[in-house]
């Protein structure tokens, strides 16, 4: 009986210890906030940003940090939870539109996932703790190149900026958005295709897009969103 005891304690150690040295991975389907949402207060208190690297989780505790991975595709983006969700059956995280955009889901709007947990959080979102991750996963240092778009127009009127962005999007340009910026009262509609960290792939995209008509100019999106 003393022998099966210390036997059983040997296994579960080397079960403990290799579970430890392993990568723990969870799956499901994720989906991206509607524009709807921006600047709406998240259930831990911060008002929500379209342009910041956060998500919802139905349970993880605010202040954890993701990886999350397109299944389909490889691209992954770091991401700190501040909200509670989605409240869809089968979904897992709901994730920012720039998010969205970085692992290339925007047309499909729901992919499947891999997520590792990088730091569980204490249940509070910090601003200061954002930044320190922003610091950490996205500083110019770590990615060695800034982030380019090409903007193609800026509307006060949202329905010009949508058709802007439908016509975009028939020429091919998949990969466009429109981006809110406020200057005192007045909320301008930047439509924009990108974003791309190789400033020579961007170069051919805004030429391509002068030779069908549009008026462009370069963006870095790393400094101004």
């Amino acid at each position: 009986m003393l022998f099966r005891i210390v036997i059983l304690k040997i296994l579960l150690l080397i079960l403990s210890v290799y579970s430890m040295g392993q990568e723990e991975y969870f799956y499901g389907n994720i989906s991206y906030y509607g524009d709807e949402f921006a600047g709406r207060k998240t259930s831990s208190g911060a008002i929500f940003d379209q342009e910041k690297y956060t998500c919802a989780s139905k349970t993880l505790p605010f202040g954890t940090i993701l990886e999350v991975m397109n299944i389909k595709n490889g691209k992954s983006v770091v991401l700190m939870v501040n909200d509670r969700g989605p409240f869809v059956k089968n979904r897992i995280l709901d994730i920012s539109k720039r998010a969205a955009r970085e692992i290339d889901m925007i047309t499909e709007g729901v992919t499947f996932a891999r997520i590792k947990i990088i730091k569980l959080g204490n249940g509070t979102f910090s601003e200061d703790e954002y930044k320190k991750m922003i610091g950490e996963y996205y500083s110019f240092d770590k990615r060695n190149a800034y982030e380019f778009s090409i903007q193609v127009g800026a509307f006060t009127n949202r329905t010009l900026a949508q058709n802007m962005l439908e016509k975009l999007k028939k020429d091919g340009f998949n990969n466009s958005y429109i981006t809110e910026k406020i200057v005192g009262k007045t909320i301008f509609n930047r439509v924009r295709v990108g974003d791309y960290a190789d400033k020579d792939v961007a170069t051919k995209v805004r030429d391509l897009l002068k030779e069908k008509g549009y008026d462009t100019y370069f963006v870095s999106t790393y400094v101004e969103k």
